[in-house]
């Protein structure tokens, strides 16, 4: 099934004149455990009949941006020929962050 198939059907059922809950009684019957969640169903079902014609996502930001601590830690990493050789003190004190945040950005690098 492709992902723009259930939003379609909406956009469809929107120019029937079909209400958000008729919609979504089809969209069970027809894709049973795979249909889109209610609230899913309803927010398309009002973006079509505001007007909207485009059925894809709006595109989404992604993940959000590291914070500055994290590039710097990053990159100070990287520069590093061996990061055991280093204390955490001393990452910290050079980064400008705790010793508890170093930790922290360790466990996710």
């Amino acid at each position: 099934m492709s992902s723009l198939e259930q939003p379609s059907n909406i956009k469809f059922c929107v120019l029937l004149e079909k209400s958000p809950s008729e919609t979504l009684e089809m969209l069970n019957k027809a894709y049973g455990n795979d249909a889109m969640k209610k609230m899913a169903v309803y927010e398309w079902h009002m973006r079509f009949r505001e007007g909207r014609t485009n059925i894809e996502d709006d595109p989404r930001t992604g993940r959000p941006p590291l914070p500055p601590q994290m590039k710097m830690l990053s990159a100070f990493e990287k520069s590093c020929v061996r990061t055991d050789e280093l204390t955490i003190d001393a990452i910290a004190y050079e980064l400008g962050i705790s010793h508890g945040s170093v930790h922290t950005f360790f466990m996710m690098i």
